[in-house]
């Protein structure tokens, strides 16, 4: 991994969405490079600082207004997902019906393309992207109420 590569894993780390490989190389530059170790210790402290502030529940009237347009609500109405903007890139993000974030996707390219429906109470969601003007397409399944994402199996892309 090269700084710019742990830059993001670190961020994803303090979230808790790195694979065990990705945790293992982003561990290994940690070793090796002066630079990121000192930036990754204030992140863990502010990531710390963070989580130790007081909960706080907006009203549902404001959670509606900073909603994205094109929320799709799951079937039992408990749970709204959309895809928002974060920083340069794209996220899907649930909340539950009190307008709580329970789960915020790995980070996905501005312009990938990205389909969300339902499937019960598992969010499944299609990303599609393009690069040297190949598309390449993924899919995956969140369990909200676990707040677990899994890719799922490759599939043709037309």
């Amino acid at each position: 991994m090269n700084c710019d590569e742990v830059m993001e894993a670190m961020q994803r780390d303090l979230d808790g969405d790195l694979t065990a490989e990705e945790r293992r190389r982003m561990q290994i530059h940690l070793r090796h490079c002066p630079d990121c170790v000192p930036l990754y210790a204030r992140l863990r402290r502010l990531s710390s600082q963070l989580e130790n502030l007081p909960k706080v529940e907006p009203p549902c009237s404001l959670v509606d207004a900073l909603l994205p347009r094109g929320a799709v609500l799951s079937p039992d109405g408990q749970w709204r997902a959309a895809v928002v903007a974060e920083g340069g890139a794209k996220r899907v993000v649930v909340h539950d019906a009190a307008g709580a974030a329970r789960f915020r996707g790995h980070a996905l390219s501005p312009d990938a393309r990205v389909t969300l429906q339902w499937e019960g109470n598992a969010l499944v969601y299609d990303v599609v992207t393009a690069q040297d003007g190949r598309e390449t397409a993924e899919r995956w399944r969140v369990n909200v109420a676990a707040g677990t994402e899994e890719r799922l199996p490759e599939r043709p892309h037309p």
